[in-house]
């Protein structure tokens, strides 16, 4: 198992089917070594199959749990990586309207909802701070100037409709 990677209450609870809970009573305990991060504990992957080892559990079980252990790992890494394409395809999304947009002679209210829709979406999966980075490196705008500016886009289609 790599190094960097490390298992929550959380993900323990959900690997050994025990309560998040149990867990924590362990690591708060110092049964089971863990390392404090803010608010909440990260367990190595190697210090969770001591543990295990150390209750008296079979080889049999021993591997069993590093399969479990392994099998969780991956499809966090598999979530984790599927949330990273999600977020760089919003983002190329926001840049494809954004420069559309600008660049129209004739805005779409379609493209301005979806626009909006996008940015949310992605103010959902990013921290606040990377959101407004990303507003800021990509297009120069505040997140205020781009409200405002899609109100101007939104006037400039009403207008050449009439």
């Amino acid at each position: 198992m790599p190094n960097n990677e490390y298992l929550t209450a959380k993900d323990i609870g959900k690997i050994l089917d025990i309560s998040r809970q149990a867990v924590q009573q362990w690591v708060v305990s110092g049964r089971l070594k863990s390392s404090k991060v803010g608010r909440s504990y990260r367990v190595d992957p190697g210090d969770l199959l001591n543990y295990l080892e150390s209750l008296g559990n079979s080889k049999t079980a021993m591997d069993k749990f590093k399969k479990d252990i392994n099998s969780h790992l991956q499809e966090k890494k598999k979530v984790k990586e599927l949330n990273n394409i999600s977020v760089e395809r919003s983002k190329a999304k926001i840049s494809f309207l954004i420069n559309g947009i600008k660049n129209s002679e004739i805005v779409l209210p379609e493209y301005i909802r979806e626009l909006k829709k996008e940015m949310e979406l992605l103010q959902t999966v990013i921290s606040e701070k990377e959101y407004k980075s990303f507003m800021i490196n990509s297009f120069g705008f505040k997140l205020q100037e781009v409200e405002e500016f899609l109100d101007k886009a939104f006037d400039k289609y009403q207008k050449s409709d009439d």
